[in-house]
C-alpha cells in the first residue's frame, strides 16, 4: 500500500488486515471480511450467552488478524435487574458505560430519548448564540430565515 498526494508518492508499505480508510472500496470491503463474524455466535436476538459470542468472535479476529479496537467499544447495561456482567474481548475486559453515541445517536441504558433531545437542544442553543453574535442586521425576516 502507498500514499499519494499530488504527484507525490510515499514509499510502499506492507498491510496485512484492514481495509484502506477513505477509499470509496473501503466500506464494501469491511462488510465482505466481516461477513462471516457471527457464523458460530449462539446468540442472535436476544444475547443470554453474550460473552460465550465474545469469546467466538475474538478468535474470529484471530484467525483473520482483524482486531477490534478495544477502547471503541462499549458494554450498556439495560434493564434494572440487570446483573451487570463483566465481559471480556480476549483478555481485554469492554468497559461499561452509561452512554453511548453511535451513528449520531445517543443510546443509555433506559432506553429513552431525553439525552438525545438534551444534546440536540445544546447544538441548536449554540447555533442561536452563534447567530445572536455574528449577524449584525437582526430583522424578524433574517432571524427567521436563519
Amino acid at each position: 500500500m502507498y500514499i499519494r498526494v499530488g504527484g507525490t508518492m510515499s514509499q510502499w508499505a506492507c498491510v496485512h488486515s484492514g481495509v484502506p480508510q477513505g477509499s470509496i472500496l473501503g466500506p464494501l470491503l469491511f462488510l465482505i471480511y466481516i461477513n462471516d463474524i457471527d457464523t458460530n455466535t449462539y446468540s442472535k436476538l436476544v444475547k443470554f450467552r453474550l460473552q460465550w459470542d465474545f469469546d467466538l468472535i475474538s478468535h474470529w479476529t484471530d484467525t483473520w488478524q482483524m482486531k477490534f479496537n478495544i477502547d471503541k467499544c462499549k458494554v450498556i447495561h439495560a434493564g434494572s435487574r440487570n446483573i451487570k456482567y463483566r465481559y471480556f474481548l480476549g483478555s481485554t475486559e469492554i468497559k461499561a458505560a452509561d452512554y453511548e453515541k453511535d451513528l449520531g445517536v445517543y443510546v443509555d441504558a433506559s432506553m429513552s430519548p431525553s439525552r438525545q433531545c438534551g444534546e440536540a437542544i445544546k447544538k441548536a442553543n449554540r447555533m442561536l448564540g452563534y447567530i445572536s453574535r455574528c449577524v449584525e442586521f437582526k430583522s424578524k425576516e433574517v432571524m427567521l430565515q436563519l
